[in-house]
């Protein structure tokens, strides 16, 4: 209990002395009970001193027997620590040697690529497809040549796809068909190393199509298309042209087959007009505008060089059977403005072209009507 001073501050009591059976229970196991006896039976200091006085060889003996047991406790620890010690440090010289054996594994996986990639290299031209012509060269000059250049490179890539297997290969080679203006449009994605920063091949033809294509391909491509005509060409040059035009269309089939009667020879027309039943597809159309230009060119080759529109007036039995009211001086037998009985009709010498009724024959050309002449049918041409 807490005693108080005088001036009423109250001082902590002494703590009590530990028991030392108490201690020794908590130090000692049980097994070693029966080696300390004596000091079992000692719960303090004062009984501790008593026995010491009358047992003091028996109680030397067992605080030797502690000591013991407390060197043999520190010397078991030191080995236990000593031992973990050694594993933790064969451990880690366990795990350099994986690293290490992980460094030596990626060292033999590059030489073994290396070999492969040489292996490759060695067998190569006896392997790699046969070379594909390469497209001309694409400067920007004319942007009508892009679509072609286009379609060209993809046919190349396609046909030597083993020549260019990584994505860069296949970038590299379509830069170096570019020149002049077209290949400052994709100079900015080229390092200094060479390597192209582009994703892939088609980012490279999205940036070339938007500097050189048609921005409005199938407005310009509808408008072109009212205008095409076959003229004097041979089909197999006309034909080709129509169809890459109407493909660019977002017409029907019966628009653009209307559009293509529209642009043929006369010739082919009129071959179509005999079929019983007219095509409906354009693809059938087109297989049927084919045939008809087939057999008119079996009949005459040169079919397409004869003019498509007629520029002269039908030939008439009886030129002088054209007459033009002649209007007399016979005063009217009438008041009335709407009596016609003074208008007589009278065969004239009305000519047509240059045909003189008075001869019957065609009077040679003047050499300013041969020139209007040509000028009129180039006009038409």
């Amino acid at each position: 209990m807490a005693s108080s001073t005088s001036s009423g501050v109250p001082t902590p009591s002494p703590s009590p002395r530990p028991n030392l059976t108490q201690l020794l229970n908590s130090l000692l196991p049980d097994t070693t009970n029966d080696h300390v006896p004596q000091l079992r039976l000692c719960p303090d200091l004062e009984t501790f001193t008593d026995r010491l006085q009358d047992h003091h060889a028996a109680i030397f003996e067992e605080i030797y027997f502690l000591v013991h047991s407390a060197n043999v406790q520190t010397s078991a620890k030191d080995a236990a620590f000593r031992q973990h010690t050694d594993t933790e440090q064969a451990l880690n010289e366990a795990l350099e040697i994986v690293e290490d054996l992980q460094r030596e594994k990626t060292t033999l996986s590059n030489a073994v690529n290396r070999l492969s990639t040489l292996a490759t290299q060695s067998i190569a031209p006896t392997t790699l497809s046969p070379a594909h012509p390469d497209p001309e060269k694409f400067d920007g000059t004319n942007p009508k040549l892009l679509p072609a250049f286009v379609k060209e490179m993809q046919m190349k890539l396609r046909m030597n796809k083993d020549w260019y297997p990584t994505e860069q290969e296949k970038m590299t080679y379509y830069v170096s068909r570019l020149t002049a203006k077209a290949y400052d449009q994709v100079d900015h994605g080229i390092g200094e190393d060479g390597h192209l920063t582009f994703p892939d091949v088609s980012a490279i033809v999205s940036l070339l199509c938007s500097s050189f294509g048609d921005s409005d391909a199938v407005n310009t491509a509808s408008n072109k298309i009212f205008s095409m005509r076959q003229g004097h060409q041979p089909l197999t040059t006309f034909l080709p042209n129509w169809i890459s035009t109407a493909s660019k269309t977002k017409f029907n089939d019966d628009a653009k087959i209307a559009f293509l009667k529209q642009s043929l020879h006369r010739d082919i027309l009129h071959r179509l007009s005999f079929l019983p039943d007219p095509p409906k597809t354009l693809h059938d159309f087109l297989d049927a505008v084919r045939k008809a230009d087939a057999l008119l060119r079996s009949l005459e080759p040169t079919y397409y060089h004869k003019k498509s529109i007629a520029t002269t007036l039908p030939h008439h039995s009886d030129p002088t059977a054209y007459v033009t009211p002649n209007l007399t001086d016979t005063p009217p037998a009438t008041d009335d403005p709407m009596d016609l009985s003074a208008a007589q009709l009278q065969k004239t010498n009305f000519k047509v072209g240059n045909y003189d009724p008075a001869t019957a024959k065609r009077k040679a050309l003047t050499s300013q009507e041969k020139e209007a002449r040509k000028a009129y049918a180039w006009h038409f041409k």
